[in-house]
């Protein structure tokens, strides 16, 4: 079937960001329950004592429906004292916790630095398998490679001419740490995982700088329009520019890494 919504309903709609909200839609969601799977170490939860497996029963004097709910409340609540209830070990507890607060869109929101315990099998029933014959999925392998690279060198030029930030950059501690997760997830994203890595490394190696194989076609490139082969002075030299372009380039990478892992 298929709808249409009027223009002056269009107009109407306001810039909250929950577009499905305001034309009356609410998305089928998982109820996710109010239990700690991890404290970030220094953060509010670490410092009040919260424990992975705690499940959170009220805060503030509010009962806690479910994960969203205490987001929410955690949210609108920076810097304010909340007093916890949680069951831990078949135990109630009163935990007090000081909310610390991060900036997001030009205002301040809470936070405490806790990830919710995902339960095992939750997605199931949002999840579906697609499988194609041998020849559809080598066709598939193609459009997916080319689709992932083309976007990867829009990605590399929006970061050159600053429409990205630097901080979507990942060094070996991020590859590492993604390696780990993807592959607790099962072989299908592991896999999936080393395709990502393998396609980044394919689009960064013909890169047009000197030390990398792009910079060897573009040395041929200037080769035929010159006429003639370079001289070894100038190879020298873009050598040595080229890499200083990658040391600057995994200096920045790493600096990313470690101020990502500092929060």
């Amino acid at each position: 079937a298929e709808w249409r919504l009027p223009g002056e309903q269009l107009e109407a709609i306001g810039d909250d960001g929950d577009l499905l909200g305001e034309i009356g839609l609410q998305p089928m969601r998982p109820e996710i329950p109010a239990v700690i799977g991890q404290v970030v170490p220094g953060e509010a939860a670490a410092r009040a004592g919260l424990r992975s497996g705690d499940r959170v029963v009220a805060a503030g004097g509010t009962l806690v429906k479910d994960w969203a709910a205490l987001v929410e409340m955690i949210r609108e609540r920076p810097g304010a004292e909340l007093l916890f209830e949680v069951e831990r070990g078949g135990e109630s507890l009163d935990v007090p916790v000081r909310v610390g607060e991060t900036e997001q869109q030009g205002r301040k929101v809470g936070r405490i630095g806790a990830a919710v315990d995902i339960p095992e099998g939750l997605f199931d029933e949002y999840r579906t398998e697609v499988r194609y014959g041998p020849l559809a999925s080598l066709r598939e392998a193609v459009f997916k490679t080319w689709d992932m690279s083309l976007f990867m060198v829009k990605m590399v030029g929006r970061m050159v001419t600053g429409q990205a930030s630097v901080k979507n950059l990942g060094g070996p501690i991020t590859i590492a740490q993604s390696a780990g997760k993807s592959a607790s997830y099962g072989a299908v994203y592991f896999l999936k995982f080393l395709a990502l890595v393998s396609i980044s490394l394919g689009i960064l190696n013909l890169l047009p700088v000197p030390v990398l194989d792009g910079g060897h076609l573009l040395f041929f490139l200037v080769e035929a329009v010159k006429g003639g082969p370079l001289s070894d002075e100038a190879m020298m030299r873009a050598q040595r520019i080229g890499m200083l372009i990658l040391l600057l380039l995994m200096g920045l990478a790493f600096y990313v890494d470690i101020a990502r892992l500092l929060g």
